[in-house]
């Protein structure tokens, strides 16, 4: 069945405008058709669709996904949105993304339906949002663009509302002193990086940079601005938040630490601490 995906139609955004390589600040734009195969050919009728778009790249496991697509509450979409005709006509669900850089449809999952239900649509976006995932996070071009759309935000956007970073500090330049920082600084990397792989920040030389662009050590509602500085590079996907097991000397991504006996934290608090660590995103693109 050929499937043809309509800029025109598909990518329209808000104010008649085309979604854009402007407007990724995240994922690419994921997709799900209800579509009606023809008869007479290979073609399809488009009966209806929809979409979702993250400004946070992670790849999701199938738990994760369900979780997100319950977001999306497929039950009301199939109650209030789909009328009659997509009801009783779809004859194949169609899911994929459109790739925004590269200006092209990607295909990813193709269901065949008789009689189109709610736990159709969730099992087709489920996958979808799997395989989507997996590929946004691993897409190194995709990465470099949600950075540079970070760095052309005005800088109260791009520090996420902190007036105190946003008053002193340019984004480029912080994201600049992360890369060139594990570029060049291989000694000091090498002292920051245990026995897996995992690469604490070095949270010594963002506190200098903030001493130096005169950032107040708190904001006004008392919270560090060095931690405020750390939320918004997790937020643009520099970092990751960790759990140092100090006994083990292991890090354990917070995605993870349901892998940790909760009896160990309990009883001995004091072998834990929190840390940041610089994300597998950030590595897989600037280890080349």
């Amino acid at each position: 069945m050929h499937f043809y995906f309509n800029k025109q139609t598909f990518l329209e955004h808000k104010d008649g405008e085309l979604l854009g390589i402007s407007d990724l600040k995240g994922e690419h734009p994921i997709y799900i058709f209800y579509v009606k195969k023809t008869e007479n050919n290979d073609e399809c009728e488009v009966l209806h669709f929809d979409w979702i778009m993250s400004s946070r790249v992670r790849p999701m496991n199938a738990c994760e996904a369900k979780d997100r697509i319950s977001r999306y509450n497929p039950n009301w979409v199939f109650a209030n949105e789909l009328n009659k005709e997509t009801k009783d006509k779809t004859t194949h669900i169609v899911c994929g993304y459109f790739d925004l850089i590269r200006d092209t449809w990607v295909e990813k999952v193709v269901t065949p339906i008789l009689k189109l239900k709610p736990e159709d649509i969730v099992a087709s976006m489920e996958m979808n949002v799997v395989l989507c995932t997996q590929e946004f996070y691993n897409d190194k071009e995709l990465y470099l663009q949600n950075l540079s759309v970070v760095e052309n935000l005005p800088s109260y956007f791009a520090f996420i509302s902190h007036e105190d970073l946003s008053d002193h500090l340019n984004i480029k330049e912080v994201f600049d002193l992360i890369i060139n920082w594990y570029k060049q600084e291989k000694e000091e990397v090498l002292s920051n990086t245990t026995s897996k792989g995992n690469i604490l920040v070095p949270i010594r030389r963002i506190a200098d940079h903030l001493k130096t662009a005169n950032v107040p050590v708190v904001d006004s509602e008392g919270h560090s601005n060095a931690q405020n500085l750390i939320g918004c590079l997790r937020a643009h996907d520099l970092i990751e938040y960790c759990l140092v097991d100090i006994e083990k000397k292991e890090m354990i991504a917070l995605d993870d630490c349901h892998t940790i006996d909760r009896e160990d934290i309990k009883n001995n608090p004091e072998n834990f601490k929190c840390a940041s660590m610089l994300n597998h995103r950030f590595l897989n693109i600037f280890s080349d």
